[in-house]
């Protein structure tokens, strides 16, 4: 009983982590129906022209290296906004929740065993079980679109740190 359980409860997890890290692939409004043919694509690339080779010139008298004029300017370059460094409060206040969340099933499902397995915790289970759809539900709402690297860095130690718990219980 307690393996099914484990099992379903993992299952959900990975459903859940599945849902929360895929994302919506970009749609191309141009594309045509996939008819089971794969057509290639061919983009042309600029062709490069070779540039005169420099020609020797003859030695001239010593200038001063002020008064060349530099081969390019170099333009400034628009650095791309960069996200923030940090984990989002909300997600990161959601995801500690779901933590604190897994802590207590693991010391229930232990105390479970431990004592047996009464039907008189049935009901403790199932308030877990419910709260557990809960945090699904508000997770389904953190898709890849909307999630920082952050987000996913802490989202990935989370997931390791709950795995670790889950595996307590086998």
């Amino acid at each position: 009983m307690l393996k099914k359980i484990l099992a379903m409860l993992l299952a959900f997890v990975m459903m859940l982590s599945l849902t929360a890290c895929g994302g919506n692939k970009p749609t191309d409004n141009d594309a045509e129906p996939d008819d089971g043919k794969k057509q290639e694509r061919v983009t042309e690339e600029p062709e490069e022209t070779e540039e005169p080779e420099e020609t020797e010139e003859p030695e001239k008298t010593a200038e001063p290296e002020e008064t060349k004029e530099p081969a390019e300017t170099e333009e400034p370059t628009e650095e791309p906004t960069k996200e923030p460094e940090e984990v989002s409060a909300d997600f990161k206040a959601v995801m500690d929740e779901y933590e604190k969340f897994i802590d207590k099933y693991v010391k229930f499902m232990k105390k479970y065993e431990k004592e047996g397995r009464p039907l008189s915790m049935l009901s403790e289970y199932t308030e877990l079980l419910t709260q557990y759809t809960e945090f699904a539900e508000t997770m389904a709402a953190y898709n890849g679109d909307n999630l920082s690297a952050a987000d996913y860095a802490y989202y990935i130690e989370v997931m390791g740190r709950v795995s670790q718990k889950l595996l307590e219980l086998t």
